[in-house]
């Protein structure tokens, strides 16, 4: 499991890429996408539109923000899909108990789950673009988890999400007995 900081996973734009390889590429302070993908290895120098090469021709992922993401399927590129699909829903893990951990802000401004959803992560939604027929889909963190990370991925998951939902909920305890003491 590759470790993201915090503030990456915070950020409501322009958070990360993930290489053709899986390898995830955190995108730091005010770097946007095409900043970075100016650098990436076969980018030609005189090429104007970076973002969209790296994407279309190079099969890097782009992640807008933890649970929105985009790429393009296919064979044109020499992606390995499966890996990058794993980095993602490494994000979409590791975003979620960020997210769900009170020690932290709680949830950011940017992310605002339907009422009915909000206090069950697991049916928080992931954006998938597809910019090979500009197809959207969504699907739950569940969903997307189960179908896309790794048993590495699933494991380390299920196990964090029970820990920070178990830490949760004591602090709670915790709060309402200092609030009335028995």
């Amino acid at each position: 499991m590759i470790a993201i900081p915090a503030n990456v996973l915070r950020r409501p734009q322009s958070m990360a890429w993930i290489a053709p390889d899986g390898a995830i590429i955190p995108l730091e302070g005010e770097t946007m996408h095409s900043d970075a993908a100016e650098t990436f290895p076969g980018v030609p120098a005189g090429e104007v539109y970076h973002t969209s090469y790296a994407m279309d021709k190079l099969g890097y992922m782009k992640v807008g923000n933890a649970f929105d993401f985009a790429y393009k399927s296919g064979r044109e590129t020499p992606a390995n899909h499966a890996a990058q699909f794993d980095a993602m829903a490494q994000i979409v893990c590791q975003a979620v108990i960020n997210f769900i951990d009170r020690r932290g802000p709680g949830l950011p401004r940017w992310f605002q789950p339907h009422s009915s959803i909000v206090g069950d992560p697991m049916l928080w939604k992931v954006h998938i673009g597809d910019i090979a027929d500009g197809a959207i889909s969504r699907v739950s963190v569940e969903r997307f988890v189960n179908d896309y990370g790794s048993r590495i991925t699933q494991n380390w998951f299920g196990g964090a999400l029970r820990e920070a939902i178990v830490r949760k909920q004591i602090r709670m305890i915790l709060s309402e007995l200092r609030r009335r003491p028995v």
